[in-house]
């Protein structure tokens, strides 16, 4: 198994945009159209091809990189020969969202493209480009508050302090990077479900909040596999 790299963020951290790599071959191309149409045509309208962050670098307070099409992560995950052509690392957020009662997990879909059916720290989502600055940084808190609302169901009026960046998280299998931000919510967890039992469109197929002294129990348990980044996140804030 690769390593998965944990490292605890103590200041402010910026993700800023730069200019993308030259394109690559011809032939690297025609690779990933081609891969792209055989998943498109297994999941259909469910695969849509956006835009995601890709890391170049990350030095301390600075996370640098530029907006990379999904279709060649998908494509790179499909044909592993293709990631040193492509070079998509992409970057994530993942939110250690506390309510009155416990950490807030969800579980995932069985259809999407990795983790599914596990269990993670939720809200969590790629970083898309969506939430860009003037200056070309990406706002991490309303990427991730922007998650909270689409994946929850919760308002953001519910937390009680800005979002904050502690920690990074590299896998080394997935080639992804997590950024982990704190997310505090005046509610408890009556509120949770019923704010998730209201959403119209659930990308989670269920959630669970978890009081700290259950923590070890829920992470243990036969059913409750959960994704390598959580459990990474879990580990180094010691939250059990």
């Amino acid at each position: 198994m690769r390593q998965m790299n944990v490292t605890a963020l103590s200041g402010p951290l910026a993700v800023r945009i730069e200019t993308a790599p030259p394109p690559p071959a011809p032939e690297v191309l025609a690779r990933v159209a081609a891969l792209w149409r055989a998943e498109k045509a297994k999941r259909g309208d469910a695969l849509f091809d956006g835009r995601l962050f890709s890391i170049r670098r990350v030095s301390p307070g600075l996370v640098a990189g530029w907006l990379a099409p999904y279709s060649w992560y998908v494509a790179q995950r499909l044909d592993g020969d293709l990631r040193a052509s492509l070079g998509v690392r992409p970057l994530g957020v993942t939110g250690i969202m506390i309510c009155d009662d416990g950490i807030v997990f969800g579980r995932r879909g069985k259809a999407v493209t990795a983790d599914a059916n596990l269990w993670e720290l939720a809200p969590s989502g790629g970083v898309d480009g969506e939430f860009l600055t003037p200056d070309g940084d990406i706002d991490l808190a309303a990427q991730i508050l922007n998650e909270l609302t689409e994946e929850t169901g919760l308002p953001t009026a519910l937390v009680t302090a800005p979002p904050r960046p502690v920690a990074l998280v590299e896998d080394g299998a997935s080639l992804v990077t997590d950024i982990g931000l704190l997310l505090r919510l005046g509610c408890g967890a009556a509120a949770v479900r019923a704010a998730f039992a209201a959403l119209a469109s659930q990308e989670y197929t269920e959630l669970a909040v978890v009081a700290p002294a259950d923590l070890d129990a829920f992470m243990a348990a036969a059913d409750n596999g959960l994704g390598r980044v959580s459990r990474g996140l879990i580990d180094m804030l010691a939250l059990s």
